[in-house]
């Protein structure tokens, strides 16, 4: 099979070209957002060495730029396939940004085991080929960081008819996935799970579309459900869902 074939589909190029050109309001969102998965990545990655980090899919950064901004991790390499979230980033570097590179969904200018941590936040749903990018981050650090939206749930009106056609949608996702077809994808791939498990977002991602008690009431049902039957309300309802996998099935903790 050759590279070109590898390639991503030219409608997902092209959504990718202009992904981060946003409205004010649009990037402010991204910037909430960063602080929830800067959250995930510490809860998640702390025990574990994290001098070095890759952020593949980083788009304009903000999760990276939070970290360092925390003082997790020393020195930070951005990986995207869009221009349109890269550019931003070389004209606004931040302390300890090493690098910008192209990434072109197949394969990273790197040597094997260079960095510590590599991490892949919301990049799989994306990808037409994510065990190529999965083996890719394995082969340039020591552990990888996923994270993915729970869209796999009987809530999802894409699963509701057969019959229909698929859309691709403002977001590019074309991957769905549970718990267990997520840990599956990571086993099944011959890794090993270091860690696993379901995270909700941060009551701020709620508030900013819907602002006082209406937000909050959404957050803390949702919280509410989860803590009550965590099985069940993944079936339902869209968490995030986090993993920490290695090549070497001599590293790590046990999964949970």
């Amino acid at each position: 099979m050759s590279i070109d074939h590898l390639q991503p589909r030219e409608e997902i190029r092209k959504l990718y070209e202009n992904y981060y050109q946003k409205s004010p309001r649009e990037l402010d969102w991204y910037r909430v957002n960063c602080h929830d998965k800067a959250d995930n990545v510490m809860h998640f990655c702390s025990p574990l060495e994290h001098a070095r980090i890759i952020d593949i899919g980083s788009g304009p950064g903000e999760v990276i730029r939070e970290l360092s901004r925390r003082g997790f991790g020393s020195s930070f390499v951005a990986a995207d396939v869009g221009e349109s979230g890269l550019a931003p980033l070389r004209a606004d570097p931040f302390k300890g940004l090493a690098d910008v590179v192209d990434f072109d969904g197949i394969h990273l200018p790197f040597k094997d085991q260079e960095f510590d941590l590599a991490i892949l936040a919301h990049v799989i749903e994306h990808l037409d080929h994510p065990r190529i990018a999965l083996a890719e981050a394995a082969r340039v650090a020591k552990y990888v960081y996923v994270e993915i939206p729970l869209e796999f749930n009987l809530k999802n009106r894409r699963f509701s008819d057969p019959s229909a056609p698929y859309e691709l949608g403002s977001t590019g996702h074309i991957n769905f996935f549970n718990p267990k077809l997520a840990r599956m994808l990571i086993k099944s791939s011959g890794y090993n799970l270091v860690a696993s498990g379901v995270r909700h977002f941060r009551r701020e991602v709620y508030t900013f579309h819907r602002p006082g008690i209406s937000g909050l009431a959404r957050f803390w049902i949702k919280e509410s459900i989860h803590r009550i039957a965590p099985e069940f309300s993944t079936n339902f309802l869209n968490f995030h869902f986090g993993m920490v996998y290695t090549r070497s099935k001599n590293e790590g903790t046990p999964a949970t």
